[in-house]
Parts: C-alpha cells; structure tokens; sequence
C-alpha cells in the first residue's frame, strides 16, 4: 500500500482528533510523532501557523460563551433540585372491593368448588330440602368442577 500525502489547510483544534492536539504545539516546519489511527498512520508537518482575525470568529465565540452560560445555569438549577423517592405513592394499591364506604367487610366464605359447595350441590339434589342460595352454590360448584 503506497502511503498518501494529503494537505490540509487551515486546520483548527476542533478539527482533528483530541489525541493529535499536540500537533498544535508544534512550531513551523516541525514534525509531528505518528498517531495511530484506525484509518491508519498519521505523521505532521507544520508548514505555517497563522492566527485567525477576530472578526472572522467572533460569532463562533459568541455561540461557545452563550453555550457555556446556558449549561452553566442549567447544572446549577439541576444541582438546586433536591428530589426524593416515596415508596408509599409507588407501593401496589389495595384491590377493589365491592362494599360500601363504612361498611364491615364480609366474612370470608370458601370459593366455588369447594367443601360448602359440594354440600349445598348434594342438599339441592334432594328435592325435599330448600335453603335459600344452595341452588346458586350448587350451580357455581358444578361450573366450577367442569359439570361433575
């Protein structure tokens, strides 16, 4: 691979690297060491230094301080903010409940398909006995048992 040569004029500190900054202490003529870059290696030369007239970066310099100014103000309001976690406002909520407001809650009664079901399904098959709600045990004990 043959090496290339390639010129490049007027170059500024924004405009190379962080790492080939150094370059930048480098007096005419000068040579730079070799960085190593993953696009290859890159060797110096300093023909000229110029300085840049004011006018021609006065409002790259205008754009930087205001820049400085916005996230300097901004890191102080962030800094300023004191935040906390409540664990109570994230914590699980209760369940729902189907009771009125004040009201005592009801006792716990088995779920269907259970010990009190099977003995409501078996009272509702006898014809003689009629308790008020079996037949509603009865037949969410069946549901429930897949109609056994």
């Amino acid at each position: 691979m043959k090496p290339s040569n390639a010129k490049v004029e007027h170059v500024r500190k924004t405009g190379i690297p962080p790492t080939h900054a150094s370059i930048f202490d480098l007096k005419t003529g000068d040579v730079s060491q070799v960085f190593d870059d993953p696009g290859g290696f890159m060797i110096y030369k300093i023909e000229a230094v110029e300085d840049l007239p004011i006018t021609s970066v006065h409002d790259e310099i205008v754009r930087k301080l205001e820049t400085d100014k916005i996230k300097s103000s901004f890191d102080a309001l962030q800094n300023s903010a004191k935040t906390t976690l409540d664990e109570a406002y994230f914590a699980t909520p209760a369940p729902p409940t189907l009771r009125n407001p004040g009201e005592a809650p009801a006792a716990q009664t088995p779920p269907p398909g259970k010990s009190n079901a099977r003995v409501a399904s078996v009272s509702c098959r006898n014809r003689n006995f009629r308790e008020p709600g079996a037949e509603a045990i009865a037949v969410a004990g069946r549901i429930s048992r897949g109609w056994s």
